[in-house]
């Protein structure tokens, strides 16, 4: 979540510019921008999810299953939408109780199973997917289809620039120590 719901205006970035030389306008616009746009589709995400009872997280859950039929280990659902081993657990328990998600034990693996979606699970996505993707629609249909593809090859530049970025600051933070 983005909390700063007041963006500097243009005139108080170049306020700023001439303390700190190194604000590049344009950049910190265009960063201000894209997470509070973000930050608005994220709230207005897990707004629509509420309607149906779930999280991001159980969401997300429910859709690694429904991409993978024969199910997968908690530990495998866990990276998928990258929570801790034990954190998955808990939103395993929930789902199982909630029957959107059954546990098959490994005969060869005790402390293991396989988690699968129930046919409630099934038909709680089936409700779900249908008004999900219409908004994704919605949202994007201001935009041509060649806006949409150099939208993602930009914010996949974004992506590995930032990636690069925090790889760089953990390898100066170890040189430190």
């Amino acid at each position: 979540m983005f909390d700063l719901r007041e963006l500097p205006s243009h005139d108080t970035m170049l306020r700023f510019a001439s303390s700190y030389p190194d604000l590049d306008i344009s950049a910190l616009e265009s960063w201000l921008t894209m997470l509070r746009t973000a930050s608005d589709e994220l709230t207005a995400f897990d707004e629509f999810l509420s309607e149906y009872g779930v999280s991001q997280t159980k969401f997300f859950v429910l859709l690694l299953l429904m991409r993978h039929p024969d199910g997968l280990t908690p530990s495998r659902l866990a990276q998928g939408v990258a929570v801790s081993p034990p954190t998955m657990t808990g939103i395993v328990d929930r789902l199982a109780r909630d029957g959107l998600v059954e546990r098959i034990d490994i005969p060869t693996d005790r402390r293991s199973a396989i988690i699968n979606l129930t046919e409630s699970g099934k038909q709680l996505m089936d409700t779900l997917l249908p008004p999900h993707y219409a908004r994704i629609a919605s949202i994007f249909a201001v935009l041509s289809e060649a806006e949409r593809q150099t939208l993602q090859v930009l914010m996949g530049k974004l992506r590995l620039a930032a990636h690069d970025q925090a790889l760089h600051v953990k390898e100066s933070a170890s040189t430190e120590d």
